[in-house]
């Protein structure tokens, strides 16, 4: 019988290949369903900066999943319970915020493992068959995925990435921006100081054999960073690119265009 889950972008990273994602930050299955069918490799719903709340969580990973993408999530901290409930709920992997030192990342990768190897309580919700491994060494298993998005975690860059169990670091370009003491506006996204930040993250990755993350707006930067070697490049956001379409739209009807 064929694996009814996607495929785990930790998989993906086992073979070389990179991910090309999307969030939801809209309370709605249905859209997260449209979000995934575009053929998205997975989907991350945002719990952080989105209004989701844990009851959404399941009905959204249905939808991503039957859509053909893998459900990821941002969780709204880095705590037991944010990253036990995304798992329990079907989470093929958490984003975690605000990694800023090894004990934050090794906080994050103990919460999504049972013991010996970790502080996970033990109760699954979804049926057998769309059960994510928990062993560590399982290519299928969960991702761990942490954002380093200030300056305390561009300085233990190297302890964080060499954390046995983080499968991914992530950037996250409006807080680091801010960290590095920038502002966003004009063309802060190809400031100098970020981009000497994100190859610094980028290649602590390629050192310590984890991959390298990055959110954007758009295809054009994705495309970029995927250049670059970055191997989860996020493409924006539900919201941000219905407004942006719809914006769009009206002014060529309008005639502004």
């Amino acid at each position: 019988m064929p694996d009814p889950r996607p495929r785990s972008p930790v998989r993906a990273w086992a073979a070389g290949e990179a991910v090309i994602g999307a969030a939801c930050k809209i309370s709605s299955p249905l859209v997260a369903e449209a979000v995934a069918a575009v053929g998205f490799d997975y989907v991350y719903v945002d719990q952080q900066h989105g209004v989701i709340a844990n009851t959404d969580l399941i009905a959204m990973f249905q939808a991503i999943a039957g859509a053909g993408a893998a459900p990821l999530t941002r969780v709204p901290a880095n705590t037991d319970d944010a990253i036990g409930h995304a798992l329990d709920y079907g989470a093929m992997g958490v984003i975690v915020p605000e990694v800023g030192s090894r004990a934050d990342a090794e906080r994050a990768v103990a919460a999504c493992r049972y013991p010996p190897r970790g502080v996970r309580s033990h109760g699954l919700l979804r049926p057998a068959a769309m059960k994510v491994p928990s062993d560590p060494a399982d290519p299928d298993r969960a991702a761990c995925v942490v954002l380093v998005e200030s300056a305390s975690g561009l300085a233990a860059l190297d302890e964080i990435a060499s954390v046995d169990g983080v499968d991914a670091i992530m950037v996250g370009p409006q807080d680091l921006t801010l960290g590095l003491g920038l502002e966003l506006r004009g063309d802060w996204q190809t400031a100098p100081k970020l981009m000497d930040a994100v190859e610094r993250i980028r290649a602590a990755c390629e050192r310590h054999g984890i991959a390298a993350g990055i959110g954007t707006t758009g295809g054009d930067a994705a495309r970029r960073w995927l250049e670059r070697g970055f191997l989860m490049v996020n493409v924006g956001n539900d919201l941000g690119h219905m407004t942006s379409a719809l914006a769009a739209h009206l002014a060529t009807a309008r005639g502004r265009t």
